[in-house]
């Protein structure tokens, strides 16, 4: 993902792109008629500075950007300005008999949540395969029953087990409510490895249209599991904070999750820190930072340990009057999660770096104002100075020296 920032850093533009160098770079070439990311003809001349963020596929980064420009408003998106949002799959866990549905209503007393997901399409229908094999009841109230003391045709046709008329017990069909849930977090695969046995055995029976219908289910299985990442309950609220640094600067990342997204990505930079340790660097962070916050979330992410943990959750704890964990993700996808905030602080250093030492500096200034001079069309890398000299008429000396890049 790509920011755009005007001279007074507010966002004017977000967008997403697989090859963030050439996309960017078409903003600033001449227009066409083809071209598809076309803005208004002083757009380029708005754009100050460009953060971007790296995420691990492009679902991430399709809600990622849906996020942000719900929140800042970009005067240049159009597409994603409506109020619309990706869809989950909550469980209401809460009920004696749970439900398993799609919505975008995040605020259902006791559910659970998985997703956001991009393809409703596939859901829905992963979803129906799931009521198959797991026997999910599909109406709609908290109270299982269509109608008063009498099973739907759910129940005649074997999607169904009919809890409305006491035809299962509370804890087997919450058996099959716990391999749902199992199903959605993707953790169980021998779920999925019954499946492909199965699919096996029909194959060997030469019962080829059974066989070819669960390899259809466990593919759109796998299409609604691949990289996501999120699993909350409604009250769950993360942040993920990782550093990288240089001899005498840092920079800290902050990804904040809440209600289950990426809502918003913020990076800083300290400076003289040369006497410091990684662990001082993240503490001192969360020491300052997070007084000043009202909305602090239960659990902060680290990628390491960092000094005085149990002190400064403590000490948080108290002053916000709830409890507030600090810790280091070991495996599943808060540990991926981790590993894409320290990529993007390690980049957003680089690109700190870079910053230095070109667009902020005076020599770059000083190229600026010689490309306007000479009307070149780019900013020269390569100057080459020659120097021509006699001694008389018989003793000429010539020399060249290059400068690249300043």
């Amino acid at each position: 993902m790509y920011i755009f920032k005007n001279s007074k850093g507010k966002i004017i533009y977000i967008g997403k792109a697989k090859d963030l160098y050439s996309r960017i770079k078409s903003y600033f070439q001449d227009r066409s008629d083809n071209f598809l990311y076309a803005k208004p003809l002083d757009f380029a001349k708005k754009i100050k500075s460009i953060d971007y963020i790296v995420t691990d596929n492009e679902t991430e980064a399709l809600i990622l950007e849906g996020s942000l420009i719900k929140k800042n408003k970009p005067k240049y998106n159009i597409d994603l300005k409506d109020d619309k949002s990706y869809p989950f799959i909550a469980v209401t866990v809460g009920e004696k008999f749970p439900r398993v549905f799609l919505t975008r209503n995040r605020n259902i007393k006791g559910a659970k949540y998985f997703g956001p997901y991009t393809d409703a399409g596939a859901v829905r229908k992963t979803l129906e395969y799931l009521r198959k094999i797991f026997q999910i009841r599909d109406c709609k109230k908290a109270r299982p029953g269509k109608s008063k003391n009498m099973p739907c045709l759910n129940y005649h046709i074997k999607l169904c087990p009919a809890p409305c008329t006491g035809n299962v017990s509370q804890e087997e069909y919450g058996r099959n409510i716990d391999f749902t849930m199992l199903f959605l977090k993707g953790k169980d695969r021998t779920i999925i490895g019954r499946l492909k046995a199965k699919m096996e055995q029909y194959s060997k029976n030469r019962e080829f249209e059974k066989a070819a219908e669960l390899k259809n289910k466990i593919g759109d299985i796998n299409k609604l599991h691949k990289d996501q990442k999120i699993f909350f309950t409604a009250e769950s609220t993360w942040d993920f904070i990782s550093t990288a640094r240089d001899a005498d600067d840092a920079v800290i990342s902050l990804f904040t999750y809440r209600s289950g997204v990426l809502a918003v990505v913020n990076n800083f930079i300290i400076n003289n820190i040369r006497y410091f340790k990684d662990d001082e660097i993240l503490s001192g962070f969360i020491e300052n930072y997070y007084p000043n916050i009202n909305d602090v979330p239960s659990k902060i992410f680290c990628p390491f340990e960092i000094e005085n943990t149990e002190l400064i959750s403590k000490w948080l704890t108290e002053k916000k009057g709830r409890n507030i964990e600090i810790r280091v993700p070991k495996i599943g996808e808060k540990k991926k999660i981790m590993e894409m905030v320290v990529r993007n602080s390690r980049l957003y250093l680089e690109k700190k770096r870079f910053e230095k030492s070109t667009g902020i500096s005076q020599v770059y200034k000083n190229f600026v104002k010689l490309k306007k001079v000479l009307g070149l069309v780019n900013i020269p890398r390569r100057i080459e100075c020659f120097d021509i000299s006699n001694l008389k008429d018989t003793f000429p000396v010539g020399s060249m020296s290059v400068a690249l890049d300043g």
